[in-house]
C-alpha cells in the first residue's frame, strides 16, 4: 500500500509540474518612443527628445519636454494576447519619477476599451532587489484611472508601459500573472585586435526579449521535471502490478 501511494504521489507531482509549465507565459518587452504623431523604436527620438532604452538597471524612460508636450516613451509587453489579468506590476528604481499617471500600464481589452493603472492604483510590496521598490496594481474599477471599470474577466489584447510626464524613471521585473519579464540591454562587443588594427564591431541590437539566465539551449524545466516524476510514478505502479500477478 505504501509503495502504491508513493507511485500515485509521483504521478500526481508529474502532472502538476507539467500543467504549471504549460500555463507559464512567454513574455517580451519591446521599447518604443512617440513624438507629435510619429513613432519610433528604442533609443532617443523627437524634439524635445524622449528616450526608451534597455539598460543594465532596467527599462529607462525619459521625457525631457513638458508634461503637456505630445510625446511619450514606453514599451510593449508581448505574449499577453488572449489572457485575463490577475496580477500586474513592476519594480521602480529609487529616485525615479513615479507619480500621477507615469509610468503606468495601458491595458487594451477585447471590448476595445483602454484601462489605465498608475500611481494611485499601486500598492508597495516587499521582495524587490536592493535599490528598487516593488508595486502591484489594483485591477478593479477602483484602480482603473480610465473609468472603464477595471479589466475584470475581459480578455487582454495588449499591454503597454507608458511614460508621458516630464522626468525620468527606470523600471524592471514587469509582472504579468506571476511571470516576470525584462528587456535585454544591447551588448557591445569588440573584435580581437589584428596587426592591421581591425575596427571595433558595432553594438548588437537589443532583442527586447525576456531575459534568461545561463547559456546554451533553453529547456522547459517544468516539463522535464514533470515527465520525470510521471515516469517514476508509472514505473512504480507497473512494478507493483507485476508483483501482484
Amino acid at each position: 500500500m505504501k509503495r502504491l501511494l508513493f507511485a500515485l504521489t509521483m504521478a500526481a507531482l508529474g502532472l502538476f509540474a507539467m500543467t504549471s509549465a504549460a500555463f507559464a507565459l512567454s513574455l517580451s518587452v519591446t521599447p518604443w518612443t512617440y513624438s507629435h504623431g510619429a513613432s519610433s523604436g528604442e533609443g532617443v527620438f523627437g524634439t524635445p527628445p524622449v528616450t526608451s532604452k534597455c539598460t543594465a538597471a532596467g527599462l529607462t524612460l525619459i521625457k525631457s519636454g513638458a508634461t503637456s508636450d505630445d510625446s511619450s516613451a514606453g514599451a510593449t509587453i508581448g505574449g499577453v494576447s488572449g489572457i485575463t489579468l490577475s496580477d500586474l506590476g513592476f519594480d521602480v528604481l529609487a529616485g525615479s519619477h513615479f507619480s500621477g499617471g507615469a509610468p503606468r500600464f495601458n491595458v487594451l481589452t477585447e471590448d476595445q476599451q483602454t484601462h489605465f493603472f498608475g500611481f494611485s492604483a499601486a500598492t508597495a510590496q516587499s521582495g524587490a532587489p536592493a535599490g528598487y521598490q516593488r508595486y502591484r496594481f489594483d485591477l478593479s474599477a477602483a484602480g482603473d484611472g480610465s473609468g472603464n471599470g477595471g479589466t475584470g474577466d475581459k480578455k487582454v489584447l495588449s499591454i503597454n508601459v507608458v511614460f508621458d510626464e516630464q522626468g525620468e524613471a527606470t523600471v524592471k521585473n514587469f509582472d504579468v500573472n506571476g511571470t516576470l519579464a525584462n528587456c535585454v540591454a544591447a551588448v557591445v562587443t569588440t573584435q580581437t585586435p589584428a596587426p592591421t588594427a581591425a575596427a571595433t564591431a558595432a553594438p548588437t541590437a537589443s532583442t527586447g526579449q525576456l531575459a534568461q539566465t545561463g547559456g546554451g539551449a533553453q529547456f522547459p524545466i517544468g516539463m522535464l521535471l514533470g515527465s520525470g516524476f510521471l515516469l517514476i510514478g508509472l514505473a512504480a505502479i507497473a512494478v507493483r502490478r507485476q508483483r501482484l500477478n
